[in-house]
């Protein structure tokens, strides 16, 4: 059984350790909607012969999606560890590719919605729409992984707080 008193010194890796599972956990939600899209992506782009690019796009996009979110949620625990990189700059520019992606397949299968109106039948509505809902999970997995980040930030301010100054 483990010890549930930490030593003196380890309550940076224990919370890091929850960091971890934490960012896990939201990675583990997003990586699949962007999995599907990524797939559905390449599909279509060998399907039409890399012709239209915005399928080699959904599909390019997807990969780095989920390069970001998994690189974004590994710099959250070495956050809370308190190391620094002279990549952090980099991780962070790429935790906004998770949200431009979403936000461009939202707005592409909204056009589309609104371009196909009904008249081709309920199979184009269906997989727009499907689309739309795999771009709204990857929005809310990147969202909940920003707050696994500010939690770490924040667990990394408590850590070099010393606590054992006598408060008055």
């Amino acid at each position: 059984m483990a010890n549930p008193e930490p030593e003196a010194g380890e309550g940076g890796p224990l919370v890091a350790q929850a960091v971890e599972r934490m960012a896990a956990a939201k990675i583990a939600v997003g990586l699949p909607p962007l999995a599907v899209l990524g797939v559905y992506g390449l599909v279509q782009s060998l399907r039409h012969g890399l012709q239209p690019a915005e399928y080699v796009v959904i599909a390019v996009g997807a990969v780095l999606s989920m390069a970001a979110m998994v690189f974004y949620g590994m710099q959250a625990v070495s956050t809370v560890l308190g190391k620094t990189s002279p990549w952090d700059g980099l991780v962070f520019a790429g935790s906004f590719v998770p949200l431009l992606f979403a936000g461009y397949v939202i707005a592409t299968r909204v056009l589309d919605l609104w371009r196909v109106g009904g008249s081709a039948g309920l199979g184009p509505v269906v997989v727009n729409v499907v689309l739309l809902v795999l771009a709204v999970m990857c929005l809310h997995a990147q969202w909940k992984l920003t707050e696994v980040h500010l939690l770490a930030r924040e667990m990394a301010g408590v850590g070099g707080v010393d606590l054992d100054q006598g408060v008055p």
